[in-house]
Formats: structure tokens, C-alpha cells, sequence
């Protein structure tokens, strides 16, 4: 919690969504609006249509990590199975969906507290996911299929056929990628400078946060 506030830094309902983007690369939107009937635990994949609303106007796959798998798994078992989506506000005032500028404001007293130099984003998920995969030898061409990268102008794989772009990458060969990744590349960085918090990252840890007021070094995603 702040200790001058005493809010909790990250809400319950926050963390799910935080690592559901720290794990898939997923915009805010995409993650924000998942929805069960998009979500296959059991081929542990993540399909979304071109009648969805994603940026890309096209259906896109993306494979859950063995990391994120049981996240996803306790959203579901601990919501109703009337309620379509997979995150929800969860507070005094009962569940609900999330709405942007609610996640938004939730990240800010997050920022905030962390102090972050130089300042970072939600959307700042997405490039770590992209470097992680980078330096965990997944290829370019898988990453930007999962990132919905693919086919657009002056990526690696825009001259192959269309035929080539969409059905060349299997279920399979997704899920086997995703599980390549690992996190233990160094510091994060925000347009090539190091990030810097003031606290200790306990996003994944364990045990209880220590003090804030304390800790004071290089923060690493991979924690």
C-alpha cells in the first residue's frame, strides 16, 4: 500500500492485466475486452476475429505462456460463467468490465509511486515483449505474426504471398515459440535509455513488498 494514501499500489484486479500484456504483447484494448469464447486454455491460445475490433482488421492467434496460463485460468474459475469477460474491476462496488480510463488511473498512482525514470507506459509492455522475444531467439517473422506486425508495409515477411503469410505459421509452431520466451535479458529500457525505479518491482514476487520508502535500484521486468 501507499503508505500515505494507503491504497494498494496495485490493485488485485490490476495485476492480471499488467502480466497478460507483459506476456502476450496484447494492446490495452485487446486485453481490456477478451472475452471467453476468445480465450482456448486447453490449445492454450488466444484468437482474435476481424469482427473484433483490433487494430488490424484481421483475425490474429496468440499463444498463452506457460507463465500466464494459470493467471488466465484463475480469471476464469474466479469469475461467473455469465460474465464474458476474462478481466474485471473487482471492488466494493461489485465486478465489473474495465474500462480504460479506470485501468488508466489505476497506472498512474501505479507511476507514480514507482517513480520510474524516464516515465513509462502500458503500451510499453508491447516493445518489452518484442525485445524479450528477440533476445530469446524467437524469430522476427513469428514475433510480428503475433504482434499483428506481419503484413503490414516494410515488415520482414510484406512481399510473401498471401497465402504464405497466413498459413504458414500452425498452432503448434505458435505455442512452441511463446515457450522459448525467457526474461532474463537485463534491465528494461524506454527508447534506449535504462528504466529506473525507485522501489522494488513485487509484481510476481511471493512475499509482501518491502517498504517503498527503502529500495532504491534498477528495476528488471524479469523479476
Amino acid at each position: 500500500r501507499n503508505p500515505k494514501t494507503q491504497r494498494s499500489v496495485i490493485p488485485q484486479w490490476l495485476k492480471p492485466v499488467i502480466l497478460c500484456g507483459y506476456f502476450t504483447g496484447m494492446r490495452l484494448n485487446e486485453i481490456l475486452t477478451l472475452k471467453r469464447r476468445q480465450l482456448f486454455l486447453d490449445k492454450r491460445m488466444i484468437f482474435l476475429s476481424d469482427l473484433d475490433n483490433i487494430k488490424e482488421g484481421k483475425p490474429k492467434r496468440i499463444p498463452v505462456h506457460k507463465k500466464l496460463h494459470p493467471i488466465l485460468e484463475e480469471c476464469l474459475n474466479g469469475n461467473s460463467s455469465l460474465v464474458e469477460n476474462i478481466f474485471l474491476l473487482k471492488d466494493s462496488k461489485g465486478n465489473r468490465p474495465i474500462k480504460k480510463d479506470s485501468l488508466e488511473s489505476a497506472f498512474r498512482r501505479l507511476v507514480r509511486v514507482l517513480r520510474p525514470e524516464p516515465r513509462f507506459s502500458f503500451h510499453d509492455l508491447r516493445h518489452t515483449f518484442r525485445s524479450n522475444g528477440s533476445r530469446s531467439g524467437i524469430s522476427d517473422r513469428i514475433l510480428e505474426r503475433i504482434l499483428g506486425h506481419s503484413d503490414n508495409n516494410g515488415c520482414l515477411d510484406s512481399h510473401l504471398s498471401v497465402q504464405h503469410r497466413y498459413g504458414a505459421i500452425s498452432d503448434q509452431e505458435l505455442v512452441d515459440a511463446i515457450d522459448q520466451l525467457t526474461f532474463d535479458h537485463g534491465d528494461s529500457e524506454i527508447n534506449s535509455t535504462p528504466l529506473i525505479l525507485n522501489p522494488v518491482s513485487f509484481l510476481l514476487a511471493k512475499t509482501k513488498k518491502q517498504d517503498i520508502r527503502e529500495i532504491e535500484y534498477p528495476a528488471n521486468y524479469s523479476e
